[in-house]
C-alpha cells in the first residue's frame, strides 16, 4: 500500500511539471490496477492509461488464472474500464511475439473495439529477426486503425534494426533500449 501512495504522489508531482507531453502510466492484470492508475493520473494534462496484459498461454494462466479463450474478454473489459475514466488508452500486448498468432490478432481487435486509441506489441524475449517482426507487426495489426507501437528487448542486439523496421512498416511508436 505505501508503494501505491508513493508512486502516485510520483506521477502527480511528474503532471505538475509535464504539460504538453503525454503522462502514461501502466495498468496491469486487475481492474483495481486502472483505478489506481486514473487517481495518480488526476493531475495530468494529457493522461494516459497502459492496458498491459499478457498474450502466451502461461503467462496469462499462471499470472491472471484466464485461458485463452476467456482473455479476449478480459482484454475487452480491462480495456472498457480504463476508456470509462481516461480518454487516451492504449493496449498493450506483453510478450506478443509468442502468443499465437490467430488469438493475438483478436485480443488487438477486441481491445480496439473496447475504446483503446493505440496498441502496442512487444518483443519481449527477442526471438524474432529484425524482417520477422517488421512483418509480424504488418501481419498482427492489418486493419487496425489506431497508432501501433513496438517494444523491442535488446537481448539479441537487434532491437534497434527491429525497431526501425518496424517503423518503416507503418510503427508509430517505438519503445526500447540500445
Amino acid at each position: 500500500v505505501g508503494a501505491v501512495k508513493a508512486d502516485t504522489l510520483l506521477v502527480r508531482t511528474a503532471a505538475s511539471f509535464v504539460k504538453n507531453s503525454v503522462l502514461s502510466v501502466a495498468a496491469t492484470t486487475s481492474p483495481d490496477a486502472i483505478d489506481r492508475a486514473a487517481d495518480a493520473l488526476s493531475t495530468a494534462s494529457r493522461p494516459r492509461i497502459r492496458v498491459e496484459l499478457p498474450m502466451t498461454a502461461s503467462i496469462m494462466e499462471y499470472t491472471l488464472h484466464i485461458k485463452q479463450p476467456k482473455m479476449c474478454d478480459y482484454v475487452k473489459k480491462m480495456v472498457e474500464k480504463a476508456k470509462a475514466v481516461c480518454d487516451d488508452v492504449e493496449f498493450t500486448a506483453v510478450d506478443a511475439t509468442r502468443a499465437e498468432e490467430a488469438f493475438l490478432k483478436e485480443a488487438v481487435r477486441s481491445a480496439v473495439e473496447a475504446g483503446a486509441t493505440r496498441v502496442t506489441l512487444c518483443d519481449d524475449a527477442a526471438i524474432l529477426l529484425p524482417d520477422d517482426f517488421a512483418a509480424f507487426v504488418v501481419r498482427v495489426t492489418e486493419g487496425v486503425d489506431v497508432p501501433v507501437g513496438v517494444k523491442c528487448n535488446n537481448k539479441n542486439g537487434v532491437a534497434t534494426a527491429a525497431a526501425i523496421l518496424a517503423v518503416k512498416n507503418g510503427a508509430s511508436c517505438v519503445k526500447t533500449s540500445i
